[in-house]
């Protein structure tokens, strides 16, 4: 059982990556409808997903990010070392965004252990 919480967290995750690629691609989900509803590509299998991604987005030589793991595990962050060269801070927000690097650290790691508690 899963915490309400965890389908809006994913639905929020998943507006991040969408915003910084073409497509995002679910390979064998069990009940795809949930995905595609989130606007994501289903198919069957890798190489499915690879010819698809090949026609519409990337050519023949596409860089490509697996995370076979990644619904089975705790979450990855995947970010920039250089944070010059990300193109958001640690909360998705972008440069010219009325948020973006102006966080109270005090508030957010108040609001994290609040959130803590409640779960």
């Amino acid at each position: 059982a899963f915490h309400p919480f965890h389908g809006f967290s994913m639905m929020a995750c998943g507006h991040i990556a969408e915003m910084n690629t073409s497509a995002i691609y679910i390979i064998g989900a069990q009940d795809p409808g949930y995905a595609r509803g989130m606007g994501l590509k289903v198919r069957e299998s890798f190489e499915e997903a690879l010819e698809d991604a090949r026609k519409k987005f990337v050519g023949e030589n596409p860089n490509i990010l697996a995370l076979p793991l990644t619904f089975k595990r705790a979450a990855v962050h995947l970010c920039m070392e250089d944070q010059n060269l990300d193109g958001m801070d640690a909360y998705g927000f972008r440069p010219g965004d009325p948020h973006y690097a102006h966080h109270d650290a005090a508030q957010i790691k108040a609001e994290q252990e609040e959130r803590e508690l409640r779960d």
